[in-house]
C-alpha cells in the first residue's frame, strides 16, 4: 500500500494558524491553514532567515500587511512573499477569511528556468493511467 495521508478540514473550524505537519506527516514542506476573525489577525509582524512564503486566500476576503502595505486578498489570490520581507496577515472585513500557507525549504532552487516544478522527478505509468486521464 501506498504512503499517503488525507485528511478533512472544516474551514469554518480552522484556527488562527493550524500547521499540518503532524496531521499529514510533512517532512519535506510546511503547510499551515489560517482562519481570521473578523477585526483580528497574527499577534506578529514578522520575516524570515531562509523561508520563503505563499499566501493563497481560500474563503472570505482577508488583509496581508507586506513591508508596510496593506493587500487585500479575495479567494483565489496566491501571494508570494520573499524570506527577507515583512509581513503579518489580518482581516479588516466582517466575515471570516481563511488562507492555505506554504513554506518553501530554505536553498531549495528549481534545476533551470525551464523546470515547472521544483523537484522534477516524476516517473509516467502510462499502463496505469486511470480512464480520466487524456490520452
Amino acid at each position: 500500500m501506498g504512503d499517503y495521508t488525507l485528511k478533512h478540514y472544516n474551514l469554518d473550524e480552522v484556527g488562527l494558524l493550524q500547521p499540518l505537519k503532524n496531521d499529514l506527516g510533512l517532512t519535506a514542506v510546511g503547510v499551515s491553514l489560517s482562519r481570521v476573525e473578523p477585526g483580528m489577525g497574527y499577534p506578529f509582524y514578522h520575516a524570515h532567515k531562509e523561508q520563503e512564503e505563499i499566501f493563497i486566500c481560500l474563503k472570505g476576503s482577508g488583509t496581508i500587511l507586506v513591508d508596510n502595505k496593506e493587500i487585500t486578498m479575495r479567494p483565489g489570490d496566491i501571494l508570494r512573499i520573499a524570506p527577507d520581507v515583512p509581513r503579518a496577515v489580518g482581516n479588516r472585513t466582517k466575515e471570516p477569511c481563511t488562507f492555505l500557507l506554504l513554506g518553501a525549504l530554505p536553498n531549495t532552487r528549481y534545476k533551470n528556468d525551464e523546470s515547472l516544478m521544483l523537484i522534477d522527478d516524476g516517473i509516467e505509468m502510462a499502463d496505469k493511467n486511470p480512464d480520466w486521464s487524456i490520452r
